[in-house]
């Protein structure tokens, strides 16, 4: 079950019959919307590339199966996270364990595709396999976390209620949810405390002055520049 790309602006269709890369967070967000199904269906659609190529490829003719060899930078696989960070979630959510072969066929793949001499390599061609000498900084930062938290299932980060930043870094929601609360009443008190130096301010000195007359032709009447002060 792939989706296609829409321009947010004029709901128009940017590419027709691809998808990217980056697309397989979807899975993950549906799965965070608790729509369990479609997110299989869309995660197991990103999977069958990934078993062809040994990793997804940059950009990918899901209508045809088949790679965009005209184009170079479409034939990249450069080990993002986002298959691995979906895998992941719609596991620990569901604990299908068919998820984990899901994970141990990556790691397989990884090992054999990607491995170079000095850590594991970019795909530069995912038709001929050959390897780009780079390895990208999220590729430990990221997709080997995940890949670490989908196997491990006594982590710490699975005792308490974390959510992970776009970075893959872990965040204790409780205490982040508490901080908030913390700020948002510092906010109110810093509020208060304006107010009330505000109306102490009014008190101690009226708008027309200290050392006006308190004698007016008619009492009941303020002299013309008392309602200038105003």
């Amino acid at each position: 079950a792939f989706h296609r790309v829409f321009d947010m602006f004029t709901s128009k269709a940017r590419r027709q019959h691809h998808f990217e890369n980056l697309q397989a967070f979807w899975p993950g967000l549906q799965v965070a919307t608790g729509d369990f199904e479609r997110a299989s269906r869309s995660l197991n659609a990103f999977h069958r590339v990934f078993d062809d190529y040994g990793g997804l490829p940059e950009d990918f003719d899901y209508p045809n199966m088949q790679l965009f060899a005209n184009v170079q930078q479409s034939l990249r696989v450069p080990l993002r996270p986002e298959l691995l960070e979906s895998t992941y979630l719609l596991y620990r959510a569901t604990r299908d364990p068919s998820w984990l072969w899901a994970g141990a066929n990556a790691v397989e793949a990884i090992a054999q595709v990607h491995k170079a001499p000095c850590g594991y390599a970019t795909v530069s061609n995912a038709a001929t396999q050959a390897l780009a000498d780079e390895m990208p900084s999220f590729f430990l930062a990221e997709t080997t976390k995940y890949l670490f938290l989908l196997f491990d299932d006594d982590n710490f980060l699975h005792s308490k209620d974390f959510v992970f930043s776009t970075e893959a870094h872990p965040f204790d929601a409780q205490r982040v949810r508490a901080e908030q609360k913390k700020k948002n009443r510092r906010s109110d008190d810093d509020l208060d405390d304006k107010f009330i130096e505000s109306d102490d301010e009014l008190v101690k000195t009226p708008p027309w002055g200290e050392n006006e007359d308190d004698d007016d032709d008619d009492a009941g009447t303020l002299s013309s520049s008392r309602r200038r002060a105003f």
